[in-house]
C-alpha cells in the first residue's frame, strides 16, 4: 500500500495489463463479437490519451504518483483526468502528492472490502492556476473525516456519505 515502485515493477505491471487487454480482445473475436472488441479498443485508446494527457500537468511527482496510483491501490477502479492546458507551476508538486496520499490512505483504511470501490481524480488549470478533484464512491466501513489544513492549498469537502467522499484541492489562485 503506497510503496514506491521500481522502473522493474512498473514495466512488469504494464506488460502484464497490456496483455491483459489483448487477451479480452481476442476473446471477444473469437466468440464472434466484433463489435464489443472495437468498444474495448475505443475504451484503451482512451485511457492512452489520458494518461499520456497527465504528463501536461508539469508536476514529476504527481504525475509519477498518479500513473502508478492503480498498482499501489488496486483495491480501487481508477478514473484519471486531466484538463491541464499549460504546465502548472512545479511548487505544488510535492504538497499536492503528499495530500493525496495521506487521502487514499484515509479513505482505504475505511473501504468495505465486499464492495467495489471507485477513485476519480481530475487536474484542471493552466500555469500558476489549478484543481485537484478528488471523489471516491463505493462503500465505506466508516464516513471518511479527512480534512488537514495546509498552507499551500486550499482544500473543500464537497461531499462526506457512507458511500461518497470527494474532496477539491486548489490554489489560491482559482476562481
Amino acid at each position: 500500500m503506497g510503496q514506491s515502485l521500481t522502473v522493474k515493477d512498473v514495466l512488469r505491471f504494464t506488460n502484464h495489463d497490456f496483455l491483459n487487454q489483448l487477451h479480452l480482445i481476442k476473446m471477444n473475436l473469437d466468440l464472434g463479437r466484433v463489435e464489443e472488441a472495437k468498444e474495448l479498443i475505443d475504451e484503451i485508446s482512451l485511457q492512452c490519451q489520458q494518461f499520456s494527457g497527465l504528463g501536461k500537468i508539469g508536476w514529476p511527482e504527481a504525475v509519477e504518483f498518479l500513473q502508478t496510483l492503480k498498482w499501489r491501490y488496486p483495491e480501487f477502479l481508477i478514473t484519471l483526468s486531466s484538463y491541464v492546458t499549460e504546465s502548472l507551476n512545479e511548487q505544488w508538486d510535492k504538497p499536492i502528492v503528499q495530500y493525496l496520499e495521506e487521502t487514499i490512505i484515509h479513505v482505504h483504511e475505511r473501504l468495505d472490502v465486499f464492495s467495489e470501490q471507485y477513485l476519480k481524480i481530475e487536474v484542471a488549470g493552466a500555469a500558476d492556476v489549478w484543481k485537484v478533484t478528488v471523489h471516491f464512491t463505493g462503500s465505506f466501513t466508516e464516513i471518511p473525516h479527512f480534512h488537514k489544513e495546509t498552507e499551500a492549498f486550499y482544500v473543500e469537502t464537497l461531499e462526506q456519505t457512507a458511500a461518497s467522499f470527494k474532496i477539491v484541492m486548489q490554489n489560491r489562485e482559482w476562481k
